[in-house]
């Protein structure tokens, strides 16, 4: 019992360690835990090594700061190691790790949404700044994008390179040295030439004093950039170097991938991680959702080669047919959840349906100064549809770009909601969208007939209802005599509609008939 209690505690202690010393390994912390099982840790550690070693368990981790719970674990991992010799059962304590920055000691089969630092190569350090760039498993990495792409995928011997053309040259490292520049030669660089049948070329790393003991001579190199001139020799100014002439290199020979870094993390690390992790998880990814042939009539790549190509493309075709792909997978992804959401809603909300004339379309678009697009027409019917439904609530999105005529759409929806005797509200994000919808509403809706029966109310006549309807309209700046009106207004029923900004999240704003509620896309 007292060694199962032991070992227990060995794993919490370890855990300790892994997460900093943070006192969240075990629910209530390190010191209710092991407060919880005395007597029988006390016993052990008494009988072990004396009553003098008992005042360790006493120490208040909880409360200690992190440098002397640091201490504090080590002092008891020592008492557990010799415990665990004499008692025979080295088992017992879980080894402590060489560097507290490398990944567990007890390995777990890496997956996708699995901490990184379970990824091999990736320790806690690295970690955190990886979580910088909201990048925390696997998966994250596949949808890090990157910002551009340079194309190094022309290769060229050394005697066709240009200045300011992008290109990829193989050869053998002719020479290496390190440079002192600028005064007093404090300026370290790194200088290599490379050289391949055709003749020989300088590339210059500026700062880097060690890049001459990596490429050494007769080192075979591909180096990748945009030569310039630079004290009237053609050079590669800091350029991306891989050691060999591989057919797979990650950072040359290819469009390469520039992602978004943080300090302490080079583009080159990164680039590196993604590429293996890529390579790494590439079979846990689901292949596909739909039937096979789906995805080649469309012309859409299997979400692993998609997540592949768009990181490290083998042409700019690839690349566009990946982001193509990804960009299926994220809206088929979208309308699942909203299906779903809408399923799961159903069967415990009700609606007030509303009916709607067959003519109602026609009449409303005969109205209108202008003609209806196809998409808006299509969106109006799917809309009314919904309106009419008795089933269960609207819960709609409704996606165009600005000036694509959404107002116009909503408006019909609007003035079918009022034909049925209901009230509609509309929330926009700033007073000066809610006084442009206002506004814009109005002549929609309205002949040249209205009466304004104050600041924020107006009656306009509406030939498609044959009647007046009253508009409000709410913000911030809505004087208190102005709101209390309003206010009114809607309890009582008389207000048809209801435009403003957020001050209609109000609990002394009741309306006594509403069914249709339309939100901008900043106020979701």
């Amino acid at each position: 019992m007292e060694k199962t209690k032991l070992k227990l505690l060995a794993s919490i202690l370890q855990l300790e360690r892994e997460q900093k010393f943070n006192d969240r390994s075990v629910i209530g912390g390190v010191t209710k835990f092991i407060s919880s099982q005395d007597p029988d840790i006390t016993t052990y550690f008494s009988e072990k090594f004396g009553p003098s070693s008992v005042s360790l368990l006493k120490f208040d981790y909880s409360n200690a700061t992190t440098p002397k719970r640091k201490i504090w674990i080590e002092q008891i991992h020592k008492h557990m190691v010799t415990m665990s010799h004499v008692a025979g059962t080295h088992s017992m304590v879980v080894k402590p790790r060489a560097d507290k920055n490398l990944k567990h000691s007890i390995q777990t089969k890496p997956s996708l949404f699995g901490p990184i630092t379970d990824i091999k190569g990736i320790d806690v350090k690295t970690s955190d700044k990886l979580s910088k760039l909201g990048i925390s498993n696997a998966w994250d990495i596949f949808y890090n994008s990157p910002r551009f792409h340079l194309d190094y995928s022309h290769l060229a011997a050394i005697s066709e390179i240009a200045s300011n053309h992008p290109t990829t040259i193989t050869g053998i490292v002719a020479s290496s040295k390190t440079l002192r520049l600028g005064a007093g030669g404090k300026l370290l660089a790194g200088e290599i030439v490379v050289q391949d049948h055709s003749g020989s070329v300088r590339c210059l790393w500026y700062g880097n004093r060690f890049i001459s003991k990596t490429l050494k001579p007769n080192t075979s190199v591909t180096i990748s950039g945009t030569p310039t001139y630079n004290q009237n020799r053609l050079t590669f100014l800091t350029p991306e170097y891989e050691i060999g002439n591989g057919d797979r290199n990650i950072h040359t020979g290819r469009l390469l991938p520039i992602y978004r870094l943080t300090a302490g993390l080079t583009a080159k690390r990164l680039r590196t991680f993604t590429w293996n992790i890529i390579q790494q998880f590439e079979k846990l990814m689901p292949t596909q959702h739909l039937p096979t042939n789906f995805y080649s009539q469309n012309s859409l790549f299997p979400l692993p080669k998609a997540v592949a190509q768009f990181h490290f493309p083998d042409s700019l075709d690839n690349w566009e047919e990946a982001k193509k792909s990804l960009g299926f997978e994220e809206l088929l992804s979208l309308q699942l959840a909203l299906k779903t959401k809408t399923s799961i809603s159903k069967p415990q909300m009700t609606s007030n349906p509303i009916t709607v004339p067959n003519h109602f379309l026609n009449s409303f678009c005969e109205l209108l100064p202008f003609a209806l697009t196809e998409s808006q027409r299509t969106s109006i019917q799917e809309i009314l549809e919904d309106l009419q439904n008795s089933l269960h609530p609207m819960n709609r999105l409704l996606q165009g770009d600005v000036g694509s005529g959404k107002t116009v759409v909503v408006t019909a929806a609007i003035l079918a909601t009022m034909q049925n005797g209901f009230q509609a509200a509309l929330m926009v994000p700033t007073e000066i969208l809610a006084e442009q919808h206002f506004s814009t509403l109005q002549s929609l809706i309205k002949t040249d007939i209205s009466i304004n029966e104050m600041k924020g109310i107006t009656s306009v006549f509406s030939p498609l209802l044959n009647r007046f309807v009253t508009i409000g309209l709410l913000t911030g700046s809505t004087t208190a005599a102005n709101k209390k009106i309003i206010y009114a207004e809607a309890d009582s029923g008389k207000l048809d509609l209801l435009i403003g900004t957020h001050a209609l999240i109000n609990q002394d704003l009741k309306f006594s008939k509403l069914n249709l509620v339309v939100t901008d896309e900043q106020h979701r």
